[in-house]
């Protein structure tokens, strides 16, 4: 099995390819981004980079870099070279304590992932299918929704939405060309309709 490639690899690829200053900056201002991240204490994730780049340089925004396989190839081999620039910059291996630590706190987090992961499956079958009319409106001659009341989102509803929404790509999820939210293995886990009612539901469109 080949050695997934590096990220100066990855950075020179996607500076070779480069048709616009635009992109030009963005590609600039991501690298400058991961960089502050790994200099300081925010969480090494894609959400933490965009952050950086919109607060300082105005962009590229969290939805921009997502779209981009090659922005999430390169941050994300950022990521795991500290991680084992980290981890091999130590005198020998860890005492047994702290490798103890370490695991339980790893196996924690992935216990945490999954039941999230499992919370989110639940809540989604749990939803109730929509006429496609309902959600563009059309339920009547005078095009309102009738019902709205019983339909509307409440407001946590609604944050737990964008949150997910928010954080699909750095729990592992893809879109695909068709407009699916996608896992890494290509498996559907919200179609484009689903993806294009969900974001007009939170009010996203």
């Amino acid at each position: 099995m080949s050695a997934p490639p590096s990220a100066a690899s990855l950075y020179t690829n996607l500076d070779a390819n480069i048709r616009s200053p635009k992109a030009a900056r963005s590609l600039a201002n991501i690298k400058t981004a991961v960089d502050i991240v790994l200099k300081g204490t925010r969480e090494r994730t894609l959400a933490s980079v965009a952050a950086i780049c919109t607060e300082r340089f105005g962009g590229p925004k969290y939805q921009s870099i997502c779209n981009s396989s090659g922005y999430r190839a390169y941050i994300n081999a950022r990521f795991a070279e500290a991680r084992t620039e980290s981890i091999l910059s130590r005198q020998g291996a860890p005492p047994p304590v702290e490798a103890e630590a370490l695991i339980a706190t790893l196996q924690a987090q992935v216990h945490a992932l999954t039941n999230e992961n499992a919370r989110l499956k639940k809540a989604f079958r749990s939803l109730e299918p929509v006429p496609i009319n309902r959600l563009l409106g059309k339920d009547g001659p005078d095009n309102t929704i009738k019902g709205a009341a019983q339909f509307e989102l409440s407001a946590n509803e609604k944050r737990d939405l964008r949150l997910f929404l928010k954080s699909a790509f750095d729990m592992g999820f893809d879109n695909a060309l068709d407009g699916r939210l996608v896992t890494t293995r290509g498996l559907t886990v919200i179609g484009s309709a689903g993806m294009t009612a969900l974001r007009r539901l939170i009010g996203n469109e």
